[in-house]
């Protein structure tokens, strides 16, 4: 008797061979691969997808604000712990410390999390909706400012920001530390490569620039949050200043984002 079961990434219904119980299935709609569903599990699990998971947000507040993923079956973001604001039953926490050798639903979602996102240095936690409804987890950031949701298909599928800049992001995000020479030396910078949702924190309100060709901005270091891979930062050298204050040029074209705060 064929197996029917719905996809956990677009909804899909699926339906495979019998022989095929407990092996693993390619949706023909979103490219998806599942666990089919067998004996041992209730529900089929995203094992791989070429693309990164599609969370929903939204954002609340104004002079401060926080952000309420919902994640549907399946579904990983992933976050620091320390920012955690709250979550429904359905989401289970995941360090991904674990070798994911018994074969539970959270282990196997747990080594995808970990397969797909490069942050041990960043000590990212992955949310993940283990229930078979939508599920909410919500994020804050650690200091009074403004949230900007970027969706990296947009931007060449590659940021490079502040390591503590970093909300949250979808499954698939792979974040990697960079070196940035006029920034590395005084805080951690990070690649966000993918297509999908990253949600960045600033300090403060939030500036957004988009630089022409040829254009410039000099800016303090400690302000830039985020910025697109075709800007160029070199160090500039502060000039009639007491104490000095690290300074960076900012050339163009691209788009940059600051903080008024630091």
């Amino acid at each position: 008797m064929p197996i029917e079961f719905r996809c956990i990434r677009c909804g899909q219904r699926l339906r495979v061979p019998e022989t095929d119980q407990g092996k693993r299935a390619r949706c023909p709609i979103c490219n998806a691969i599942v666990d089919v569903p067998g004996e041992d599990q209730s529900a089929p699990v995203l094992l791989t997808s070429d693309k990164s998971d599609v969370i929903d947000y939204e954002l609340f507040g104004e002079e401060t604000q926080h952000v309420e993923i919902t994640l549907d079956p399946g579904e990983v973001t992933v976050a620091r712990m320390e920012n955690l604001l709250h979550l429904t039953p359905g989401v289970a926490m995941e360090s991904g410390l674990s070798n994911g050798t018994d074969g539970s639903l959270l282990e196997r979602i747990s080594v995808v999390s970990r397969r797909l996102l490069n942050s041990n240095a960043l000590r990212m936690t992955a949310f993940c909706n283990v229930a078979e409804k939508r599920e909410i987890v919500a994020f804050a950031p650690d200091v009074p400012g403004r949230l900007v949701p970027l969706h990296l298909y947009e931007y060449g599928n590659q940021i490079t920001c502040q390591g503590k800049a970093i909300l949250c992001a979808a499954r698939g995000t792979e974040i990697n530390e960079v070196e940035v020479p006029a920034i590395s030396q005084l805080t951690t910078t990070c690649q966000l490569s993918g297509d999908g949702i990253a949600v960045l924190q600033s300090a403060g309100q939030l500036i957004h620039r988009h630089l022409k060709a040829g254009k410039s901005l000099v800016v303090r270091v400690h302000a830039i949050v985020a910025f697109t891979s075709d800007i160029q930062i070199t160090s500039h050298e502060s000039v009639g200043i007491e104490e000095k204050i690290p300074i960076a040029v900012i050339r163009g074209p691209g788009e940059i984002w600051l903080q008024t705060g630091s």
